[in-house]
Parts: C-alpha cells; sequence; structure tokens
C-alpha cells in the first residue's frame, strides 16, 4: 500500500498547493511592516477575558515569502490539469526550493529581527521556510507589536492577538506568515492513554487481546424494540419503535471492506486491471501515532489483506518529529481504509 521512498516530492506538492491556497489572500510581498490576515477570527465574536499572561512562555513559527507565488499558483492548477503538458509532473523538493524557496539571506534577516527583540531562535529550517522562535508573552507582544488576549471559545481559553502583526521593515517583505501568537489547535480526546507497545498495536489492546474477529461486526442491527425517551422520568417523552442498533461490540458496527468491495464493485475493477499498481497514496496527519502500522496489520489480518512492510509503507516527519500523545484512532482508520480500498498501492504516511 504505501510507499517506502518518499523523495520529498509528496512534501513539495503539499507545500505547493498550502502556498497557492493561502497565496490568494496576498500574491506579492508585503513592502509595509503590518503583515496582513494574521489575526483569527473569532477575536471578533468570541468574549474576552483578561490579557494573556506576561509572563507565560510561547513559541512562535516565521513563515517567509516564496518567490514567484503567481508562477506557483499557476502550475499548481496545472498539475491537475488533464490537458495540461504539466498534468501530474509532480515538482521535486529540490526544484520548489531552487524556483520558489526562500533565500539565506532572507531567512537570516527574520533570525535577525527575533534575535534583536530578544527572542531565542529554537529552530531554522535548513532549506529556509521557516524560523522558529521562543520567549515569554511580553517578549512577543513587544516584538510584533500586539497585544495578546485571552478569549472563552465553546468553553474553553483560547490566547489571540487582536491585531495583525507588525515587522520590522528590514525583514518585513520576507515574512508571510507569524503562527502560533494565538495557541487554538484542533482538540483531539483520547481514546484511552497507555504506553505504546511496539509489538502490540492500540487495535489489539483496546479488543482486551481477543481475536481479530470479536473486534468489530457487520450486524448492527437487532429484533425489533420499542425505546421510550424521557427528561428524567417526565415530559417531554418520545417512543420508538425499529430495529436497535447494537453499540456494544468493543470494535463497533460498520461496513467491512469486503461488503465496501461489493458495494462499489471495487473487486469487479480489480480483475479488470484498474488496481493502482504502481501509483501512490500519501495521507498527511498532524502528528505520528507510534502504532500506526501495528494498528494497520491487525487490521490486514482481519480482512485478509496484503501486510504493511517498509517496502509499501513509510512514515515521513517533516519538517520536525511530531508524535502524538497518544494513539490516534482517526490516523489509524485513515491509513487502514486506504489501505482496504488500494490494497495494491504503495502508499506513504
Amino acid at each position: 500500500m504505501f510507499k517506502a521512498t518518499f523523495r520529498f516530492h509528496h512534501f513539495a506538492l503539499s507545500f505547493l498547493l498550502v502556498s497557492s491556497i493561502l497565496g490568494t489572500a496576498r500574491l506579492a510581498y508585503s513592502a509595509t511592516q503590518v503583515i496582513p490576515n494574521n489575526t483569527p477570527p473569532f477575536v471578533k465574536t468570541a468574549p474576552e477575558i483578561g490579557p494573556a499572561s506576561q509572563s507565560q512562555e510561547m513559541e512562535i513559527t516565521v513563515w517567509l515569502n516564496i518567490h514567484n507565488r503567481q508562477q506557483l499558483d499557476s502550475v499548481a492548477q496545472e498539475l491537475y490539469d488533464p490537458s495540461s503538458p504539466r498534468y501530474r509532473a509532480w515538482l521535486s523538493f529540490s526544484q520548489i526550493e531552487a524556483d520558489y524557496g526562500p533565500t539565506a539571506q532572507e531567512a537570516n534577516a527574520v533570525k535577525h529581527f527575533l534575535s534583536s527583540h530578544n527572542l531565542s531562535i529554537t529552530l531554522a529550517d535548513p532549506h529556509n521556510f521557516f524560523v522558529k522562535a521562543e520567549g515569554t508573552v511580553a517578549q512577543v507582544s513587544a516584538a510584533f507589536q500586539v497585544k495578546l488576549v485571552n478569549f472563552k471559545v465553546n468553553g474553553k481559553v483560547i490566547r489571540a492577538n487582536i491585531t495583525d502583526p507588525y515587522v520590522d521593515a528590514a525583514a518585513a517583505p520576507f515574512v508571510y506568515l507569524v503562527s502560533g501568537l494565538s495557541n487554538q489547535q484542533s482538540e483531539i480526546v483520547p481514546i484511552q492513554k497507555r504506553t505504546p507497545s511496539a509489538s502490540t498495536s492500540s487495535l489489539q489492546s483496546l479488543a482486551g487481546q481477543s481475536s481479530p474477529s470479536s473486534f468489530f461486526t457487520s450486524d448492527c442491527f437487532h429484533r425489533p424494540t420499542t425505546d421510550i425517551l424521557t427528561s428524567s422520568g417526565g415530559l417531554p417523552a418520545a417512543t420508538y419503535q425499529g430495529n436497535l442498533y447494537d453499540s456494544t461490540n468493543i470494535g463497533g458496527c460498520g461496513y467491512t471492506p469486503p461488503e465496501i468491495h461489493t458495494a462499489y464493485n471495487l473487486s469487479g475493477l480489480y480483475k479488470e486491471g484498474f488496481d493502482g499498481k504502481g501509483q501512490t497514496i500519501v495521507i498527511f496527519e498532524q502528528c505520528n501515532t507510534d502504532t500506526i502500522q501495528s494498528d494497520a496489520n491487525a487490521f490486514s489480518a482481519q480482512f485478509g489483506l496484503p501486510a504493511l512492510t517498509s517496502v509499501n509503507f513509510s512514515v515521513i516527519e517533516y519538517p520536525v518529529p511530531s508524535p502524538c500523545d497518544y494513539e490516534s484512532a482517526e490516523e489509524s482508520l485513515d491509513v487502514e481504509w486506504a489501505h482496504a480500498i488500494a490494497p495494491v498501492l504503495t502508499s506513504s504516511y
């Protein structure tokens, strides 16, 4: 399923697409000190609950402007246009770096800006696309001339800047985005916290080491039943009749790979040669769960799919390793079902 060598062209495509999408807001280098479109939308509506603690440590990432952005936007569109000679002519990372990447001099100007405002450089991308730095809320606020405020967002306290940041004139033309001023992020609720084991998948652990066939079932609806729902025994009340969905099985209920193959006639397509051999699937996730491969192989063993090995599966971490705090069921599902639909493909996660 998954390709052993990433060759960086997948990251290059990802960066190309992200840059293209974000670039619609600003197609040319900013000649001003203000870095626009860097304020979270929720600050207009969410209630303020006070200034952020001035002594709190925080990390920010300054993303540099790429070169020839309009040309890159055009290339991104042509990559998906079957009539274009560039169709699926994916760019390598070295091509993107050479034709569109920021220069070392530009990155040095950004690093000088950060250091001159008492922020500590924690990571400088060797390819000059970003610079990470850390400092206190007070130091970051002073460096970017922003006020950092705490907001109440969906029951959570979220820090954010209430205006777009400023950057000194010497570095301003090279800065595209300042991330980290807000600590808003996607929330993932862990299913189970435990110490990962290289020999045991989280799927097997959740199943209590039982056989794979007992973990998951497609027999989801049992005999008709009557269900009366009330508000603590009072009104309002409702009565429902029908087949009861059974969620007592530890793995839940749903369609199995063979059922999906039948429903969409995938087996017929495979027999006709439409099996995707030699193609690559790339799945972008926000962190790397340690049990991703063992989870997928437990799933594969259950449903008769080929195993994922170093020949057909790899994990590429960019720009730095980003482990999940716990095994991510969603990321495991992404890999498992991509493998179930295209079991002969090569892929990268």
